[in-house]
């Protein structure tokens, strides 16, 4: 685990107008850093760009994934951590974006979903799964690490929780995504690679 000191990031429920992405295979258009999407609540305000964070964490959700849902505290505390993270001189912050792929469910369910567990990040509605597409996620919950030249640095699990359908534990012993955030804040080799997700298909 790691814990990080103070510096404001992100305001939250923020809205987000259309932002576009051009994909490689592992790496984000460096001169368009615009996601086709919008907020659960589909009304602009800020456009949030990759490239003004030192990194950005992606996690896709969908509402009534339990693994998700076991996930809300988690997510949650990165977010604030985040949002007080102890960066190296001169480093841009860093941010923590949800994202529902799909249009299987209704802005209204994403909203309740929201209230329900308290999330105190923003929430984007892929509705078009390019957002999906582009950073090649399967299920939920899903996490990207991109950095601000748009490379994908890590992706797969948040922890080991759930290495497996049906083999939950209930505290995790490897912290995939929080290790590998602290590692790049310390410019230190990455210590996970990427690793398949366990959860729910993203329909």
């Amino acid at each position: 685990m790691f814990r990080f000191k103070p510096t404001l990031i992100l305001i939250v429920y923020t809205t987000i107008s259309v932002f576009c992405v051009l994909i490689s295979t592992t790496v984000l258009s460096q001169n368009s850093y615009a996601i086709n999407t919008h907020t659960i609540y589909n009304t602009p305000l800020n456009t949030i760009f990759i490239k003004h964070y030192s990194a950005t964490v992606v996690v896709f959700l969908a509402p009534e994934c339990p693994i998700c849902i076991d996930y809300t505290p988690t997510l949650n505390k990165l977010s604030v951590q985040l949002k007080h993270s102890f960066l190296q001189p001169n480093k841009a912050p860093m941010q923590l974006i949800g994202v529902f792929s799909g249009n299987l469910y209704s802005a209204l369910e994403y909203q309740q979903f929201a209230a329900q567990y308290r999330i105190n990040f923003p929430l984007l509605n892929d509705a078009n799964k390019a957002l999906q597409h582009a950073l090649h996620a399967t299920h939920t919950p899903y996490c990207v690490l991109v950095n601000n030249k748009g490379e994908i640095l890590y992706s797969g699990k948040i922890d080991n929780k759930n290495e497996a359908l049906g083999a939950h534990k209930n505290t995790a012993t490897i912290y995939y995504l929080q290790d590998n955030i602290y590692d790049y804040i310390h410019q230190l080799k990455l210590r996970h690679a990427s690793n398949t997700p366990v959860g729910c298909l993203i329909e």
